[in-house]
């Protein structure tokens, strides 16, 4: 199940006393795109998402955390006149995630969601569950970032592309990647795939 992110970026913006004109318009957006993720009507990217938190001065996390948010009965006016920003109410942290409950996150410019199996984003580490049918090909700059990674195979046969070479991976098998040998691509070569991958630092 997708993360209510547009519903979480109402609220934090509800608290800022700000329109959506206003937030879009700090986020370097338009008016009508924020209104389509504030309404779940479209993907957002993680580009975007940076841009609207730095804009509302928020984690990225807030967004996906689902911290609930009370509805705020100050008018726009008091509220930019308080002297900073209000602590949002902390949901309690739960170290368990059951399936179909998980957050997924967009990769931007890609058609790829990742699904998290870490409860929070704002940890020194992110591990994801993703799903891939034959032939699709996970390809990204994002990949490569500077990170300690493992990718686990739990079922179909993966080609996995390191810097230093090409390995196949079946069922039960595993691949380090460092720095120094950094992870460029991902693809399914036979029976649907399903992989978890765990990265320290997150990479989003």
């Amino acid at each position: 199940m997708s993360i209510n992110a547009g519903l979480n970026i109402r609220k934090h913006r509800k608290v800022k006393g700000l329109s959506q004109k206003e937030t879009a318009k700090m986020a370097g957006i338009t008016a009508s795109l924020l209104s389509q993720i504030e309404n779940n009507k479209t993907n957002i990217s993680l580009s975007t998402l940076e841009k609207i938190a730095k804009a509302l001065d928020v984690s990225m996390a807030s967004f996906i955390s689902g911290l609930p948010v009370k509805k705020d009965p100050v008018s726009k006016r008091s509220s930019r006149e308080e002297k900073g920003p209000r602590a949002l109410p902390q949901q309690a942290y739960h170290p368990v995630t059951r399936r179909g409950n998980r957050p997924t996150i967009f990769l931007s410019g890609l058609a790829v969601e990742l699904e998290l199996l870490s409860p929070r984003m704002n940890q020194k580490f992110v591990a994801y569950k993703k799903e891939l049918g034959v032939g699709q090909v996970i390809e990204s700059p994002i990949l490569s970032q500077p990170a300690e990674q493992v990718l686990y195979v739990i079922s179909g046969i993966l080609k996995v592309e390191l810097a230093s070479g090409e390995y196949i991976l079946y069922p039960g098998y595993s691949i380090s990647c460092t720095e120094d040998n950094g992870l460029i691509r991902i693809s399914c070569v036979a029976d649907p795939a399903v992989f978890i991958m765990v990265s320290a630092p997150p990479i989003y």
